[in-house]
This record gives C-alpha cells, structure tokens and sequence, in this order.
C-alpha cells in the first residue's frame, strides 16, 4: 500500500499529502496524531545529518512502544513498517528513505500551522478565516468568552496586537454566528414560526441559507475590494510624495548659480596743487 492510501485509511478519504512530520498512533481505539521533533522538508534530505535524522526514527520507536496496539493496526490496514523502524539512519540514502516515509509524509494544509491549531480550538461559532484569496486574514478573539469584547486580533502573525474593532468587518465576519438576533428575528419566532439552526445573525438571514452564504461571501468580497483600494491609495500618495521630492532634488541641481558681486574700492582722489607765495610779491613759485 501506497503512503496516500494508508493516511486515507486513518484520516479519511479526501486527504492532501507533503512533507508533515505526523506520527500516527492508536489510542483508545481511536487514532491520534502527533508531530515528531522535525521534519524534513522538500530537497532537506539532500543536506540532512543521518545522526540528527536517526534521532527522529528514534522518536517513532519510543512512541510505538508505548503505544503498542498500533502497529497491529497499522497492518490490518495494510501498511508494514516494521522494517523501516527497525533500520538505523546511517546514510544519505536512510535519510531519503524516511523523508519519504509515513512518518514525514502525511496529511497537510494550506494554512499555516498556528492558523491549523487556531482552527481546531477555538468554539464553533467563531469564525477565524476572514478573508480568502492570494493574501488570506486571520482573526481570534480579542476578549475571554463571555467578556462581551466584540473585537479581534490579527492572527496572521501569532501574538500581534493589531485590533479590529467592533465595527470592523472582519469583527463582523468572524462573531457573526454570535451575534444577537435582528429584529426582524424576533418578530418571527414571536410569531411561531421554526426557530433557524444555528447561532441567530445580525443581518436576519438564516444561518447556513443561499442567502446567508452569498452575503458573507459578498462582504468578504468587499472587505478585500475595500483593502484593495486603501492600498493602491497608499502607493499612489507614496509615489507622489517620491516624485515630487525627485523633482525637487532636480531642481537644486539644474538651478543656475548667480555671479558674484566685488565691491571695488573707492577712486584715490589725486592730490591737490597749492599755491604758496614765498619771498617778495614780485615773484611767484609753486
């Protein structure tokens, strides 16, 4: 049996395979999942160490050991390994042979591992994908349960405070099954009529309806056109501002300097003749 088949057998039919790292083991007649220490990444095994990859081998070992029905399950479904867990990592070849074992080898997501975990964890009526598409948002709650905070936390890094407030439409998205029911809802059930399945929305559509779905998709569509156009504001006001501090730096450069103005000194007065009569009035001398 293929690797595919034998994690279609223990997580379902629709799995997506790449390089996990999952461990299988069964526990309490049911099969739990477990991440190993590492795992070896597409065309790592290239520069793997065998010591340090013999170390994960060792992992699998220690917990088929505690676990020890689930081998024997592991071969009612066809799937033998007891070969490859009984054979040290010595050579660059033992490495390729794990990195494309069961054991690194398994089912994987698109999400990243802290949006997988958040997903798995938080209450059902919490949504944490706000928006798809090439550049997915995450959220969590920005409040305790039952704290009546109706804000969220960015989450596509984890442990950013970035804060959508309540009016913010991923807020909306993410708490709109927990969202208190419309007017329009109220006079309804005061009717008699069939009380909707699911946590009441903002907007009175049903919850999980044709119309319900079409609206979140609208609004997420929205949220992202919205996205969209604050962005190419943005580059525009920043190539701007750049253009215009070019053309100033131009500017300076091209702006002709202007003369230099020397202040010549006054003229020397030439000197004066006097007259000075000397001796007899008869005769005169300069």
């Amino acid at each position: 049996m293929n690797i595919t088949e034998a994690w279609q057998k223990i997580a379902g039919p629709t799995v997506k395979m790449g390089r996990a790292g999952l461990i299988p083991i069964w526990d309490n007649g049911e099969w739990r999942l477990l991440r190993n220490t590492q795992t070896i990444w597409p065309y790592l095994e290239n520069g793997a160490d065998p010591v340090k990859v013999e170390r994960l081998r060792r992992n699998v070992v220690s917990l088929m050991q505690a676990y020890p029905d689930t081998i024997p399950h592991l071969e009612q479904l066809g799937i033998r390994i007891k070969g490859l867990l009984n054979k040290p990592i010595k050579t660059p070849a033992d490495v390729a042979q794990w990195a494309e074992s069961m054991f690194n080898m398994g089912p994987v997501s698109a999400d990243p591992a802290h949006v997988q975990d958040a997903k798995a964890l938080v209450y059902d009526d919490f949504r944490v994908q706000v928006r798809g598409g090439k550049d997915p948002a995450y959220v969590i709650p920005a409040g305790a349960r039952g704290s009546g905070v109706l804000a969220a936390y960015d989450y596509a890094t984890p442990g950013s405070r970035l804060r959508y407030g309540s009016k913010h439409d991923f807020t909306q998205i993410a708490f709109a099954q927990q969202l208190p029911k419309s007017p329009q809802s109220r006079t309804a059930a005061s009717n008699g009529s069939t009380r909707p399945r699911g946590r009441p929305r903002k907007d009175g559509l049903v919850p999980g309806s044709k119309e319900a779905k079409a609206a979140d998709r609208k609004r997420l569509r929205d949220a992202e056109r919205e996205q969209a156009r604050r962005q190419r504001e943005r580059e525009k006001a920043k190539a701007a501002a750049e253009a215009a501090a070019e053309a100033k730096k131009a500017l300076r450069k091209t702006k002709p300097k202007l003369a230099t103005i020397t202040e010549l000194p006054p003229p020397e007065t030439p000197p004066m003749r006097r007259l000075v009569r000397v001796g007899s009035s008869v005769g005169v001398s300069v």
